[in-house]
């Protein structure tokens, strides 16, 4: 009983921040994705002047340290770098990586709609649209980089991803005490054989 409970918190939780992040998504949506690469840029030489430095600590006085050097240090600060220098050139692979996360998020909510469903709360075909819609949009954004507009329809999805959790958080709640007599239900179950 306390997994289910946890289990709902997390999806209360990730519902939350889907929302939050979806509206200033949709809010910044021509500044958001220049920012986003400028932070990631600035982390990313952070994270590798903390890896040369605890490098340079932890061998002090070694002879041959430089066989010894985490290989990361050199390409998360290469990384930064080149991040902060041009963030434009960088788009299109972020693009690329915010295609790849919404068919993970459809993905993962045909599995929590599943998931509720074996459980015995009736999960109605309206909330399957949820997550196609969002793998539709991943699918296109993965294909198609040039647009600032995907990033609006990204902000859009996380906000329909946030709606779509705060129903599986309900539902968790609920233990499934709702009618098994729905008629609008997907029902993902196999029959049973005589």
């Amino acid at each position: 009983m306390e997994s289910k409970s946890l289990q709902a918190k997390n999806q209360l939780y990730f519902g939350l921040i889907a929302i939050v992040l979806g509206i200033l998504f949709v809010l910044q949506y021509d500044k958001i994705v220049d920012a986003l690469i400028l932070i990631i840029g600035v982390a990313s030489i952070v994270a590798g002047i903390v890896l040369f430095i605890s490098f340079f600590v932890r061998t002090k006085g070694v002879a041959n340290k430089w066989k010894q050097l985490p290989v990361t240090a050199p390409l998360a600060l290469l990384l930064g770098i080149l991040l902060v220098v041009n963030p434009a050139l960088w788009k299109e692979v972020f693009y690329i990586i915010l295609g790849i996360v919404l068919i993970l998020i459809a993905i993962l909510q045909f599995v929590s709609l599943n998931k509720i469903n074996k459980s015995g709360t009736p999960v109605p075909w309206g909330y399957l649209v949820f997550p196609l819609l969002i793998l539709v949009v991943g699918i296109v954004m993965f294909f198609n980089q040039n647009a600032d507009w995907l990033v609006w329809v990204f902000g859009v999805c996380c906000i329909v991803y946030g709606i779509s959790e705060l129903f599986v958080y309900f539902a968790l709640l609920s233990g499934g005490r709702g009618s098994k007599k729905a008629t609008s239900t997907v029902s993902m179950k196999t029959p049973k054989k005589k």
